[in-house]
């Protein structure tokens, strides 16, 4: 097991492990294995779109939900 961590924390093909929230920063962070070994903030990501809009199919999906509604009985 020991092995395996080994390489799986000195792989340089892979820089970002998962996110955190760092009490250091004050923020989220990425987790970097050895081979990358500093603080790096997660840049925020900001969505114009969301919900079905922010998807390929926007009037599909709005479709489904309103076939799925109409089918409900109260």
């Amino acid at each position: 097991m020991r092995a395996w961590y080994v390489v799986w924390d000195r792989d340089v093909n892979q820089s970002h492990r998962e996110q955190y929230y760092s009490m250091i920063l004050k923020c989220q962070a990425w987790i970097n294995g050895k081979a990358r070994d500093q603080y790096e903030v997660v840049k925020p990501v900001t969505l114009s779109k969301y919900g079905p809009a922010g998807t390929r199919y926007p009037e599909r999906i709005g479709h489904m939900i309103e076939s799925i509604r109409s089918s409900s009985v109260e």
